[in-house]
């Protein structure tokens, strides 16, 4: 009987360990399985083939057997699930901390304008400064009053106080900067003590584009086409390759100067000094090639005699 009573005392004190809801390993396999293909920018129409893969691969897991994702509810989890408990959990530490605020809005495939929200806040958990997305929001037009109704909305809707903002940046153009009527002059009238950071990385562009437009107008088309050049043929390439062997050059290929790239130039030129030798060598080697190249030895005889070299390849390419 002692033994008995005392059994009986001991497993007050010890709790067993309930087994897991087989629906609960499930959930959270599509819920694993979801996040991943959005962390890898997979398209939910992936699931239709995915998760029948799956099951054939692993017929003895029942979890795989008794997995019903498709790209319907892969959306759903996604949006009213994850990214909805992401939301929830970013709004909850901007109504107790101060925090950034850093817009900007563009057009999607649907031709909508959209508007997206990104806060800056540190993290305690992580013991760091973190950038987040809060949301995403449609809006009639690009003004400033527009824009700003829309974030004023949002941040009311999710009962974060615009108080806690402490700092705001977008990109540079009257609507989200301009002084009288911009976005941050109608924030500036909700919060006083903002702080209004205009885009870095627009500044140098724009610092850099008029730098660049006092320089001579050949040289902009002297980047433009070297790239050209090689891109429209194989066997340049190859050849231009095999000169790169013969004098140990990295096997970087030219890179292409774009408007819509932001200093992209800079890298443009760094590539172009780095290749610099094999570009010249093969030119060189090019201009006895009269006929494929019309007039590439006098272009580069010429130009030489002048000590323009970086007309010489400019002019070759335009060839």
């Amino acid at each position: 009987m002692a033994s008995k009573k005392a059994t009986t005392i001991i497993e007050k004190f010890v709790t067993k360990k309930k087994e897991p809801d087989p629906k609960d390993k499930v959930h959270k396999a599509e819920l694993l399985l979801t996040a991943y293909m959005a962390e890898h920018d997979m398209p939910f129409s992936q699931a239709e083939h995915l998760f029948p893969l799956l099951k054939k691969m692993f017929p003895e897991c029942d979890v795989a057997q008794k997995m019903t994702l498709k790209k319907t509810k892969a959306s759903y989890v996604m949006q009213d699930g994850i990214a909805w408990e992401e939301s929830h959990e970013i709004a909850k530490i901007c109504q107790e901390n101060k925090f950034s605020l850093l817009i900007d809005e563009s057009t999607d495939v649907s031709v909508s304008q959209i508007l997206a929200v990104v806060v800056r806040f540190f993290d305690s958990k992580k013991a760091k400064v973190t950038d987040a997305l809060l949301d995403v929001v449609e809006v009639d037009d690009g003004s400033a009053d527009s824009l700003y109704k829309a974030v004023k909305g949002l941040l009311e809707e999710k009962n974060i106080p615009l108080c806690n903002i402490i700092w705001f940046a977008s990109d540079n153009c009257s609507a989200m900067l301009g002084s009288i009527n911009g976005f941050q002059a109608l924030l500036k009238k909700d919060v006083p003590s903002v702080f209004v950071l205009e885009c870095i990385c627009h500044s140098f562009a724009l610092c850099a584009s008029h730098a660049c437009a006092q320089l001579p107008s050949y040289l902009g088309q002297f980047l433009r086409d070297i790239c050209c050049y090689f891109s429209r043929s194989s066997k340049r390439l190859h050849q231009f390759q095999l000169i790169q062997d013969i004098i140990h050059t990295p096997k970087h290929r030219m890179l292409k100067l774009s408007q819509t790239r932001w200093l992209s130039r800079g890298k443009v030129i760094s590539r172009i000094l780095e290749q610099w030798d094999a570009l010249l060598l093969f030119f060189q080697e090019m201009k006895t090639e009269s006929v494929k190249l019309n007039g590439a030895a006098e272009i580069y005889s010429d130009e030489k005699s002048r000590h323009k070299t970086h007309a010489i390849i400019s002019k070759l390419c335009s060839k």
